[in-house]
């Protein structure tokens, strides 16, 4: 299956094709580029399809025009064999579609003027499994904006001003597998929203602005299995905040405000294997990690932690990456590595431990593989 930025990487090698380039059962449109069964007619200032495409056209490339809906509309209703269809940087303020494209599996539509009444569009498109509607106007996801006909499995709604995702509104996403939410406006999520996505296996709610995580924040997801909360100001992570996240592999908490990590918000992640905490504010790490047991790579560089006590790593026997780089440590017990026997990599860059490694051999017992 194509990515959401298919247009990039398979539209960008036709840009290297001559125009009117010839194609599998007629002319390539003059101004446009031609490879196979794809045309790319971007960057062209159209303000329609050009008259002469193919009925063969099973990809098609129009961003960076000045398309008309309404001319579009009805002109798109001819190629019933459109399987992917790009329509970025025009300014749409709707989608132009108003006839069932049975075909479709990939639209893309970023970079345009969308609200959330666009998604009505989704009746007419039963097989499109890939939606990117990245910075557009969506300003919140009411109940009933999604249609229940959606099978979507991609959803991108990245750099838009989303504040609010109202309980029940995600409901018809039951087949997702990937939903991004990245630099929006949300400050908390409401309980249960996600609750019916049971498919899904990787969310992105990076760049909002969250300042907690509240308990039983991300019920529903036993699918997850990579959860990025990057760059958001969060400052307290609540007991069970990640409770029910079952299958969770991959958590991203790196450039926030944390200052602790205790075992009541880790509780529940038994199945974590990377955990990324770098560009925070946590001072210590003593005894947390009895529900982590699975961690593989952990890293906590650029935080302000000050030394590494015996009990520190305990728990962690199958870590075999830790990256403590940038902190304050000054201070490693003797003993602090005997927890992590699987350590081969470890990296204390840019601390004040020099007269440690020169005086001391105590503190890397316990480091066989490393």
């Amino acid at each position: 299956m194509l990515s959401l930025d298919f247009h990039i990487s398979l539209f960008g090698v036709m840009c290297l094709l001559i125009p009117s380039a010839s194609s599998v059962d007629g002319s390539c449109p003059y101004i446009c580029k031609c490879l196979g069964q794809l045309i790319n007619c971007s960057n062209t200032k159209l303000t329609g399809l050009p008259n002469d495409i193919p009925s063969w056209v099973t990809s098609l490339d129009m961003s960076y025009n000045e398309l008309n809906p309404t001319n579009v509309s009805e002109q798109l209703s001819l190629y019933k064999d459109i399987t992917h269809l790009a329509l970025g940087h025009n300014s749409l303020t709707s989608i132009p579609i108003s006839h069932t494209l049975e075909n479709l599996t990939v639209l893309t539509l970023p970079h345009n003027r969308l609200t959330e009444n666009s998604f009505r569009v989704l009746e007419h498109l039963p097989s499109l499994r890939e939606l990117d509607m990245s910075s557009n106007l969506v300003l919140q996801l009411d109940s009933g904006s999604i249609p229940n006909s959606s099978s979507l499995r991609i959803l991108n709604l990245s750099n838009n001003k989303i504040s609010n995702i109202e309980k029940g509104s995600l409901e018809p996403l039951s087949r997702i597998t990937d939903l991004r939410l990245v630099r929006n406006s949300l400050r908390n999520l409401n309980k249960d929203v996600f609750k019916n996505l049971t498919s899904l296996k990787n969310l992105d709610l990076s760049r909002n602005k969250f300042s907690k995580v509240e308990g039983l924040s991300f019920t529903g997801l036993k699918s997850l299995t990579t959860l990025k909360l990057r760059n958001n100001g969060i400052q307290k992570l609540e007991d069970g905040a990640f409770f029910g996240l079952e299958g969770l592999s991959s958590l991203y908490l790196d450039s926030n405000s944390i200052s602790e990590v205790t075992k009541g918000w880790l509780y529940g992640l038994n199945s974590l294997h990377q955990l990324f905490l770098t560009h925070n504010k946590i001072q210590t790490l003593d005894t947390v990690w009895e529900f982590c047991v699975q961690l593989e790579e952990l890293d906590v560089s650029h935080n302000l932690l000050r030394g590494i006590e015996k009990d520190t790593l305990q728990h962690l026997s199958k870590l075999h990456t830790l990256r403590l780089n940038y902190n304050q440590i000054s201070y490693i017990a003797e003993g602090a590595f005997n927890h992590t026997p699987s350590l081969i990599e470890l990296e204390l860059n840019g601390n004040k431990i020099s007269w440690t490694i020169e005086d001391m051999q105590g503190p890397f017992t316990g480091l066989g593989q490393l």
